[in-house]
């Protein structure tokens, strides 16, 4: 079964880019649908209820420390990069 940041780095890929939006979305539907009881009353009118479930994924809650998503991990070189100009993710190869 894929872990959470792979299924992200993918989703993220076949889009060519997300917004944090976006991706938190994903994060939460994909996290009901496997099931998960927290989230069992997300929707898309209520996100900002849930939001912060995820968000450390983003930062690491550490003054300037990068996220899961944010960063190369042993099982997944793959990272999002922030673009600050227009708001979006991109898909980046640690390997590179």
């Amino acid at each position: 079964m894929k872990s959470l940041k792979s299924k992200v780095m993918d989703f993220v890929d076949e889009n060519g880019s997300s917004t944090w939006s976006e991706i938190m979305d994903f994060m939460l539907e994909t996290k009901k649908n496997e099931g998960l009881e927290s989230v069992q009353g997300y929707t898309r009118e209520n996100y900002k209820e849930y939001r912060g479930y995820y968000s450390s994924y983003f930062s690491g809650g550490f003054g300037n420390t990068l996220g899961f998503l944010m960063r190369p991990t042993g099982k997944d070189k793959r990272y999002l990069e922030y673009n600050f100009n227009n708001r979006r993710y991109y898909l980046r190869n640690g390997d590179e």
